[in-house]
């Protein structure tokens, strides 16, 4: 479907999408074949690539890099955050999740969509390359060490599932089974370049559950901070249950585009006061900032 020449990264969906690591653009062209359409360009070495029903997702195999998004149709490209060698990159809908592929200091991050509020998942991780999510779990491979991993998408503690693997390279997921790809090093020019590799697959492993709580205000567009990062939209936050957390308002706001426009804050949806903590219980839960908008009046002589 598309020239030999390069490496490219694949995913499917309506069409398939891809990137070209040499420093193409972000393209996606008929599962049938055709001619592709060029959704980005100008990107450095754009290498993993992920999507949800309305964007484009994908990372940077460069020092420095970044992640962005694109709409699935084409647009105006969107940063999500910066990111050092990243060939894999996952999404959920309401979070990107990326690897930064590194000996012994490699990490594993999360962004928030669409605010790009990012953080760490895990760290000191060794050659961690393709990943892959679920409505739980972060699954990923680690080269080197021949590992199939599996997290809580809320952190925690990671579980080994496989060990002993040819250096696995590429990673998906279905309800059940994770599947992998191993090279034996022969892609990156070492390894036994005689060996075909492998696919394989293992059952995905159990976790605990999750608290999964949405955090809004109404008005939609007015700021809140949780855990000492703000947004500005609704956005959903994976947590463990019994762990605590801090939620928090200004009691009075301006619109930022709007002269003579603000907001006054009335009640959380849980009775707590502007600045309040919260226990996260396990299942979905909700909380919203109630707001009332008030308008200068100004008369004339």
């Amino acid at each position: 479907l598309v020239p030999a020449n390069s490496k490219y990264y694949f995913t499917l969906f309506d069409a398939v999408y891809f990137t070209d690591i040499t420093g193409g653009p972000v393209q996606k062209l008929p599962k049938g074949g055709g001619t592709p359409v060029v959704l980005a360009s100008g990107s450095s070495s754009p290498a993993g690539i992920a999507l949800d029903a309305n964007n484009v997702y994908w990372g940077e195999l460069s020092q420095p890099g970044g992640i962005y998004s694109v709409p699935i149709n084409g647009g105006s490209v969107v940063s999500l955050g910066s990111a050092v060698d990243t060939p894999g990159i996952a999404t959920d809908g309401a979070y990107v999740y990326w690897t930064e592929y590194a000996f012994t200091d490699g990490q594993i991050k999360k962004s928030a969509i669409p605010s790009g509020v990012s953080g760490y998942l895990l760290n000191n991780l060794n050659w961690p390359y393709d990943l892959a999510v679920d409505s739980t779990s972060v699954f990923w491979v680690e080269r080197t060490t021949g590992t199939v991993k599996q997290m809580s998408i809320a952190g925690g503690t990671p579980t080994t599932l496989v060990t002993g693997l040819a250096y696995p390279v590429a990673l998906a997921i279905n309800g059940n089974n994770i599947y992998w790809i191993e090279d034996n090093g022969a892609a990156f020019g070492g390894g036994n370049t005689g060996y075909l590799g492998a696919l394989r697959k293992v059952a995905k492993g159990s976790v605990a559950p999750l608290a999964q709580v949405t955090v809004q205000n109404n008005p939609s567009n007015v700021p809140y901070i949780v855990d000492g990062r703000t947004f500005a939209a609704a956005q959903r936050f994976d947590w463990i249950p019994g762990s605590s957390h801090t939620l928090w308002v200004s009691s009075l706001q301006s619109d930022p585009y709007v002269p003579g426009k603000r907001y006054v804050w009335n009640s959380w949806s849980d009775g707590g006061s502007a600045n309040h903590s919260v226990t996260a219980v396990a299942g979905t839960g909700s909380y919203t900032g109630n707001f009332t908008t008030q308008f200068r009046l100004s008369s004339q002589a």
